[in-house]
């Protein structure tokens, strides 16, 4: 048995795609971009989108992609975090955001810039309130940007 948060190789497509849609905030459209990205960060784990998953007992209950910007030289962009619903509220989110900021440092050691884009719809509240409480700090706001009063919210952070 695996202690709750302990880093997972190898999280299926299907674990992925299960933990995002018991969020009950991804649209069909995003699943579908999940999973091609996800399917990806499998075939070419060192190219590319990273993956990195935290398991509950043998099963997957969070997960973080991110990877390089292109065309900058120490930037980095954190694409999904998502955990579980039933998993919420135990840490998990901080614990994939720092995992996700330990690999980008030991990555990229010279003071990596870390951005994250993310909706102002209330459902992502305690989502902005971990980046705040993780030292990020926002950066960009343009609103009606998904949709009419769906602001996109970008934050950084330097390492």
């Amino acid at each position: 048995m695996k202690p709750l948060g302990e880093k997972v190789k190898g999280p299926s497509v299907e674990d992925i795609l299960r933990v995002a849609g018991s969020t009950g905030v991804f649209h069909p459209l995003e699943l579908e971009i999940l999973k091609e990205v996800t399917e990806d960060c499998l075939k070419n784990s060192e190219k590319g989108y990273r993956l990195i998953s935290v398991d509950d007992e043998g099963r997957s209950v969070g997960f973080a992609i991110f990877g390089r910007t292109p065309m900058t030289a120490n930037t980095w962009d954190i694409y999904w975090l998502a955990v579980d619903s039933a998993s919420q509220r135990k840490g998990l989110g901080g614990q994939l955001l720092s995992m996700a900021e330990a690999e980008i440092l030991s990555n990229n050691p010279d003071a990596p810039v870390i951005r994250v884009e993310t909706s102002s719809r209330d459902v992502y509240v305690a989502a902005r309130k971990l980046y705040f409480k993780s030292g990020y700090t926002e950066a960009g706001l343009i609103n009606d940007f998904y949709k009419k009063n769906d602001a996109l919210l970008t934050f950084s952070k330097k390492l």
